[in-house]
């Protein structure tokens, strides 16, 4: 968190913010990510095929990605055909919320099913 104090103050002082978004958006989903690796590494053990549990991804990951990228958007140019993003900054907390939860769902998707076509069970 140092880091993006120091970032925080670096934009402060030049005006160029692109660094700390960048940071606060990508930080995050790193975070989410370690924290499902270890269910990665567990999924990885097992036999069976490969699957991605893409209902998950989708109503889980999408809308947290969205909440995740926000501050990005908002200084993008499609920040013009979607007016509600202002409205949704909440602040740094929001952000970050999303990005540990979309780091984490995208790895507990990925899934093995046994050779049958069932699913393994969770452990």
């Amino acid at each position: 968190m140092k880091y993006e104090q120091i970032l925080g103050e670096q934009a402060k002082q030049t005006f160029h913010n692109e660094s700390l978004l960048w940071y606060s958006t990508v930080y995050p989903i790193a975070i989410g990510l370690l924290f499902g690796a270890p269910h990665l590494i567990r999924v990885w053990k097992t036999e069976g095929r490969w699957r991605y549990d893409c209902i998950k991804a989708i109503t889980i990951g999408l809308p947290a990605l969205f909440g995740s990228a926000i501050f990005l958007i908002h200084f993008s140019p499609v920040d013009t055909l979607l007016p509600t993003v202002s409205a949704l900054m909440l602040g740094t907390k929001f952000s970050m919320v999303c990005g540990v939860v979309f780091g984490f769902v995208m790895l507990t998707c990925l899934q093995k099913a046994a050779s049958s076509g069932k699913k393994l069970p969770r452990t």
